[in-house]
């Protein structure tokens, strides 16, 4: 699949938005196609937050596991989300906020190609349909938290 981007103004602040989406565990509440995030490892690298967590995708019958590395900058407003082991050949996404006008700016970018599987088709199609969900899920997400 071809990088894929998405910005959106959002009238919540660049921390308060970081602080949702660094909020993982609670994904599967919110998050399209997102089943179940375990998180197997937290620790801190050169003043970054790293999460090593596993998330399971799927819609309808097909559901599919992969673990991620994920780096919070909280400094920039910058998360970094790269390929750990599973589903991916490679995976990298992520996230910047930026605060303007009372709300802020969310920019989101994902890259990522599959193992090669007989399922691979199928999984690109629906990553590929989910993606342009994501930043509105995030935002509806913290319209319910934050008004």
């Amino acid at each position: 699949m071809p990088i894929q981007s998405v910005t959106k103004a959002v009238n919540h602040s660049a921390s308060l938005m970081f602080d949702l989406v660094s909020d993982i565990r609670e994904y599967p509440k919110f998050v399209p196609a997102c089943k179940e995030i375990i998180v197997a490892n937290t620790s801190i690298e050169n003043k970054k937050n790293i999460i090593i967590a596993r998330m399971t995708v799927g819609i309808g019958l097909i559901k599919e596991d992969f673990t991620s590395k994920v780096i919070l900058d909280r400094k920039n407003k910058i998360i970094l989300v790269n390929n750990y082991d599973g589903l991916f050949k490679n995976l990298n996404n992520a996230w910047s906020f930026k605060d303007k006008d009372g709300g802020c700016i969310v920019n989101f970018t994902i890259d990522f190609e599959l193992m090669d599987t007989p399922i691979s088709p199928i999984i690109t199609l629906m990553f590929s349909k989910v993606f342009n969900k994501y930043v509105s899920a995030f935002e509806k997400r913290a319209n319910e938290l934050y008004f």
